[in-house]
């Protein structure tokens, strides 16, 4: 969707969490991203607050060098979201959520988002950030794309899981369709050693070397990602707004639920995964 000649060339870029309560598991990701640097390479960050207290949780994330925002009440995710952004005023985003923690060491984050920028200036949407290894739990999808799909070269992963058997793989392919097995293709990238050899149709390499689909194969994802705030802004919050799923209240919209339909996946957008995540997910409290 972005084009470079458009791309700003110096880049300014901020940092967004989204969080609810859960204060311990706030402060273990606040501690996390304080050990890997992360506020280096960012020109602002912000935590955005549901049922904000500003009394209590503005000193939590000022002791961290973040600044506070919120909600005197609950918005949901996609509101939620959508205000964490926008509490934002720089040209591209790192969206993350108060249980995404980093786990790199701050020379490999700065590298991870120097290549995530350099493939966003390259004509990528949306840079997912999560570790391939250790995404974090519970993370379903390799159990999902394991479904549709034998593997054919594990990736050595963090993570238990168990392949089903070959039956019951055929058995789904042939309920479910084709249709629905290529949606699930997408997660190779967190199942498949190498993602290109064993979904050649799907993925390639960006220029970075990091690992590329589009919007056919992989479903929108709330884990870490950095995007340009316009794309998020006028692209994906907006069309959940004018597109709501029905399965959902109009109010608490999730962006996943609303966005698994034939328009996202007609659109092309362009996803990248580093071979080495700086995020996982680790959740203490609720």
């Amino acid at each position: 969707m972005s084009a470079s000649s458009t791309f700003p060339p110096n880049p300014t870029i901020g940092a967004a969490i989204l969080t609810w309560k859960a204060h311990q598991t706030l402060r273990l990701s606040l501690e996390s991203h304080k050990d890997s640097g992360l506020l280096s390479v960012v020109d602002d960050a912000v935590v955005f607050f549901q049922e904000f207290d500003q009394h209590i949780e503005q000193p939590l994330v000022e002791e961290f060098g973040w600044r506070a925002a919120g909600s005197p009440k609950n918005i949901g995710i996609h509101r939620g979201m959508e205000e964490a952004v926008k509490a934002l005023d720089t040209d591209l985003v790192i969206y993350l959520e108060n249980d995404c923690q980093s786990i790199a060491t701050p020379a490999a984050m700065k590298a991870a988002i120097d290549a995530a920028v350099s493939d966003l200036r390259d004509g990528v949407d949306t840079v997912q950030l999560s570790d391939r290894r250790n995404p974090g739990e519970p993370f379903v999808g390799v159990q999902k794309y394991m479904n549709y799909f034998k593997l054919k070269a594990p990736l050595d992963t963090a993570l238990p899981y168990t392949p089903p058997a070959d039956w019951k793989i055929n058995l789904k392919r042939i309920i479910k369709g084709k249709r629905k097995a290529d949606f699930q293709i997408g997660r190779a990238v967190y199942a498949e050693a190498d993602p290109v050899a064993a979904q050649p149709d799907a993925f390639s390499r960006t220029r970075t070397g990091s690992w590329q689909t589009n919007s056919y194969y992989f479903q929108w994802c709330n884990r870490p990602l950095l995007a340009r705030r316009d794309f998020l802004l006028d692209v994906i919050f907006k069309r959940v707004h004018t597109h709501p799923s029905s399965r959902q209240s109009p109010d608490f919209q999730t962006v996943e639920t609303a966005l698994s339909c034939d328009w996202w996946r007609e659109q092309d957008f362009r996803f990248s995964f580093p071979e080495h995540g700086p995020f996982t997910h680790n959740r203490v409290d609720r």
